[in-house]
C-alpha cells in the first residue's frame, strides 16, 4: 500500500512539473536562443534620397539580419519600393547554403527611383498578409523609408489617403495577430510615423548619418516583442435590468526581450459592439524584466440597455512607440437577463440530468438496504447470545 502511494505521488509530481515547464515555452525558447521559424519581411525604400544611408542599411541587413537573425527554414521576403515594386528575395532559406545568395541579393539593390509610392508597398504587404501567403504563424515586418508618401501622378494611390484606418485590410489583422512591425524612419517626419498611427508598428527614428552600430544600438533585440492578451473576467456586480453594471478585463503583457523594457500606455479603449464604455484609470507605465510578465485588471461599464445575447468586446491600447504587439483584442461577451440568475452550488445540484440523479438515488437505496440488513444481522446475533 505504501509503495503504491509513493508511485502515485511521483506520477502527480512529474505531471505538474511537466505542465509548469510547458507553460513557459516562450521563455525557454528565448533564453536558449532557439525559436520557432518565422516569416521575416523587409520592405525598403529605394528612392534616390535614400542614397546617403543605404550602405549602413545594407550592412545591417547583411551582418545582423542575415548573419544573426535568420535561422534555417525561416521564410525571408525582401522587396523594394519607390516608383515600382521589385521583388528581391522570396524563399524559405537554407542556412548556411543560402547566405551568400541572400547577401548578394541585398548588395545588388540600388536606390535610384524618383518617387516614393508608399501605397504600392502597403498593397504588397496587404496581399501578402490577407491572402495568407506567409507560411508561419509569427511574422516580423521591417519597413524602411526616409520620406513622405510621394507617388507619381500615374499611381492609383495618387491623392488617396493611404493612412486612413480602413485603407487596407491588413491594418487590423496586424494589430490583432502575431506580428511584430518595426517602422524605421530615416530622419524625422516620414511616412513611417504616419503608418505607425494606423498600423501600430514600433516606431524607430534614426538620422540619415547612421551606421550599422547606430542600428544595432536602436534595435538590440530584433525578434523580441511584448505581446498583449485580454480575458474578460466574471461580473463584479449582479446585473440589474436597465442599469449599467461593472465588469473587468484582465490584460496580460508577456515580454520575450532579453533586456528590461518600459511600457508607456498612452490610451486604452474598450468598446462593446463599437460603442464606447467608460473604463477606470490605469497605470500609465510599468517596467517589464527580461522575459517578464505583467497583469493589469481594467474595470469598465456595461450599458444596462444592452440587449440579451452575445456581444463583441473590443480592447485596444496605444503605447509609446507602439512597443506592444497584439494591441487589439476581441472577446465575445454574453449578456444574461436579470431574471436569469447565475447558477449557485445548490442550483448546480438541482440541474443535474435525470440519469445522474437516478444513479445516485439507486446507490443511496442500496446503501440503506445494506445498512438495514447489517443492523438486523447484528440484532439477531445479540438475541441469540442472550438466550444462551
Amino acid at each position: 500500500m505504501r509503495f503504491a502511494f509513493i508511485l502515485l505521488f511521483l506520477a502527480f509530481f512529474n505531471y505538474f512539473t511537466y505542465s509548469d515547464e510547458s507553460s513557459n515555452t516562450l521563455v525557454d525558447e528565448i533564453t536558449t536562443s532557439s525559436r520557432s521559424n518565422i516569416n521575416l519581411v523587409v520592405a525598403i525604400d529605394v528612392s534616390k534620397s535614400m542614397l546617403k544611408s543605404f550602405k549602413a542599411l545594407q550592412d545591417y541587413t547583411d551582418q545582423t539580419i542575415i548573419d544573426k537573425v535568420l535561422i534555417d527554414k525561416d521564410y525571408f521576403d525582401c522587396f523594394s519600393f519607390g516608383q515600382y515594386i521589385k521583388q528581391r528575395i522570396e524563399k524559405n532559406v537554407s542556412i548556411p547554403d543560402d547566405i551568400e545568395m541572400l547577401k548578394s541579393g541585398i548588395r545588388n539593390i540600388v536606390p535610384d527611383e524618383d518617387f516614393t509610392d508608399i501605397g504600392l508597398a502597403l498593397e504588397t504587404l496587404d496581399d501578402m498578409i490577407t491572402q495568407k501567403k506567409l507560411p508561419y504563424e509569427r511574422t516580423i515586418v521591417f519597413f524602411i523609408t526616409d520620406g513622405k508618401n510621394a507617388p507619381p501622378k500615374t499611381s492609383k494611390y495618387y491623392g488617396i489617403d493611404i493612412f486612413e484606418t480602413g485603407a487596407f485590410k491588413f491594418y487590423s489583422e496586424v494589430k490583432s495577430g502575431d506580428f511584430k512591425v518595426m517602422l524605421l524612419s530615416i530622419g524625422s517626419d516620414t511616412a513611417a510615423s504616419d503608418l505607425s498611427a494606423v498600423l501600430g508598428g514600433e516606431f524607430i527614428e534614426v538620422s540619415s548619418n547612421l551606421s550599422i552600430d547606430d542600428l544595432n544600438e536602436k534595435i538590440r533585440d530584433f525578434t523580441g516583442s511584448i505581446e498583449m492578451s485580454a480575458k474578460l473576467l466574471e461580473e463584479t456586480k449582479p446585473l440589474k435590468e436597465g442599469e449599467a453594471y461593472e465588469n473587468a478585463v484582465l490584460l496580460t503583457f508577456l515580454s520575450s526581450y532579453a533586456e528590461n523594457k518600459n511600457v508607456v500606455i498612452n490610451n486604452l479603449d474598450i468598446t462593446i459592439d463599437d460603442v464606447d464604455t467608460k473604463s477606470e484609470s490605469f497605470p500609465e507605465s510599468f517596467d517589464l524584466e527580461p522575459n517578464g510578465k505583467k497583469d493589469l485588471e481594467i474595470k469598465f461599464r456595461i450599458p444596462g440597455d444592452l440587449p440579451d445575447g452575445v456581444h463583441e468586446v473590443k480592447v485596444e491600447i496605444k503605447t509609446k512607440n507602439n512597443i506592444v504587439t497584439k494591441s487589439l483584442q476581441i472577446i465575445n461577451f454574453e449578456k444574461i437577463h436579470a431574471e436569469q440568475k447565475q447558477p449557485t452550488a445548490i442550483d448546480f445540484k438541482l440541474d443535474m440530468d435525470s440519469k445522474t440523479a437516478m444513479i445516485i438515488g439507486i446507490i443511496i437505496v442500496i446503501m440503506l438496504v445494506v445498512t438495514g440488513l447489517y443492523l438486523l444481522y447484528m440484532l439477531s446475533i445479540v438475541s441469540v447470545r442472550k438466550r444462551k
